[in-house]
Order: structure tokens, then C-alpha cells, then sequence
């Protein structure tokens, strides 16, 4: 299906980099956005505007009901999520197809697979994938915790099943590290995420942070190379460099 027209379902640099890349295209684009945004750059520069809630992200930019209500609307034939916000939020995405829309990104089935870190691990194991050792699944309370880490020995790293950006991570040296660690990795990964489920994996020492970019079309691929991620502060990225030096 071609795109005609293109819903940007988010705000600041990155909307003004969708919507140019659409003008450059043809495409016209609607950019939705809060009421304390009406003068933005991205809003200037869209074809059409609609405001959908007050200053606050949670009413807006992250109100799934407003952002397809918007799209309907104004009849365009795609929502373009961006980074964040709901870019990686799978009921999202399915809301926007069984609309009839085209999500750009991946499938909802993608998302809920890969945002669960627990279920993309076992998706590598299944593909063959070299994976760090650590727990088959969620681990489910502090016993079985134990069970595991004295299995693959310290150090290791507690995880939230369904973290990102280095958030609900804990490394444990000593059992008592890992029993002080383990109810605060889950209390933190329930207030970030939602979802209080922890796994656990060996802790790999003076590792490097190298990802391969890939672009999609739904029909074909092409990966971009690899860049270097391993300067970090807290385990946010500070710098990425591509090509990595290290390879």
C-alpha cells in the first residue's frame, strides 16, 4: 500500500526530520501535538496541525485513544511514532492497524516479542544465537534466585523482563549482594515498566557495546553496520561511533 498522507505521533527534532523526509517524498503530513506545544517547529512546518491534549505527555503524546482519533480524522493513511513515546508500545501499533492505518515500525507481534527481554532471549537461544549464561525465564522470587546464581556463580546481573535504557538492572558480587538487590530490581522495574519481572545473567567484565543498525521495509532489509556504544554513564549511552574501531 503507498502512503499519501503521514500522521507524526511525536514531538521536537525527530518530528521535524520525519515531516522533511515526507515533504521530500510527497507525502502530506498532520503532526499531532499538546497544547503546550502550538508553536513548535514540527507544527509550523506540517501540512495540517491537530492539538490533542493538555501540556502533560500522559495526555497527549501517549493517549492512544487521541492520537488515533486525530488520525482518523484527518484521513491520512499512516502514523509515524518516532522514538519513544509509543514507538514501542505493541497495543499501539495494533490499534493503529486494526484501524486500517500503517503502523511505521515494526508489527505489534514484534514489539510484545522483542520488548519482553526474557522472551528475546529465548527467541536468540531458539535461533542459535551465542547468549550470556543466566536464567531460562522470569525469575519468580528470591529462592529460586539463589538456585540459579549459585548454578553460574557471581558476578551477575538482575534484570527487568521488561527494562530499557538501563533502567531495573542490579549487579550482585555475593549472595548477600543478590538477596539486597533482587527486591529492589523489582520494585524499580514495577515503577518503570509496569512489570516487576526479573531475569538474571552472568555479568561479562570490561565488555564493549557494539549494535548493528538495521532498517526494514516490511519486505526487504539492509543493516547499516556497526556502531560503538560502550561510553556510557549509568548505563545511558553518551557517544555512539559507527563503524566500531573494535572491529
Amino acid at each position: 500500500m503507498s502512503i499519501s498522507s503521514l500522521l507524526v505521533a511525536n514531538r521536537g527534532e525527530i518530528a521535524v526530520r520525519i515531516i522533511q523526509a515526507a515533504k521530500a517524498l510527497g507525502i502530506r503530513t498532520v503532526q499531532v501535538h499538546s497544547a503546550a506545544d502550538r508553536d513548535m517547529l514540527a507544527v509550523k512546518l506540517a501540512d495540517q496541525a491537530v492539538e490533542i491534549g493538555p501540556p502533560s505527555a500522559a495526555k497527549s503524546y501517549l493517549n492512544i485513544e487521541a492520537v488515533l482519533k486525530a488520525a482518523l480524522e484527518t484521513g491520512v493513511d499512516a502514523v509515524h511514532p518516532g522514538y519513544g513515546f509509543l514507538s514501542e508500545n505493541a497495543a499501539f501499533a495494533k490499534a493503529v492497524t486494526d484501524a486500517g492505518l500503517i503502523f511505521i515500525g515494526p508489527s505489534h507481534e514484534a514489539i510484545s516479542l522483542l520488548g519482553d527481554k526474557v522472551e528475546a532471549r529465548q527467541v536468540a537461544m531458539q535461533a542459535g544465537v551465542p547468549t550470556v549464561p543466566g536464567s531460562n525465564g522470569r525469575v519468580d522470587d528470591l529462592e529460586a534466585g539463589r538456585v540459579i546464581v549459585e548454578t553460574i556463580g557471581f558476578p551477575v546481573m538482575i534484570k527487568a523482563a521488561a527494562g530499557g535504557g538501563g533502567r531495573g538492572i542490579r549487579i550482585a558480587e555475593t549472595m548477600e549482594d543478590f538477596e539486597r538487590h533482587f527486591p529492589q530490581a523489582s520494585s524499580e522495574a514495577l515503577a518503570a515498566f509496569g512489570d516487576g519481572g526479573l531475569y538474571i545473567e552472568k555479568v561479562i567484565t570490561r565488555a564493549r557495546h557494539v549494535e548493528v543498525q538495521i532498517l526494514g521495509d516490511g519486505n526487504d532489509a539492509i543493516h547499516c553496520f556497526e556502531r560503538e556504544c560502550s561510553l556510557q554513564r549509568r548505563r545511558q549511552k553518551v557517544w555512539e561511533e559507527g563503524p566500531s574501531v573494535r572491529l
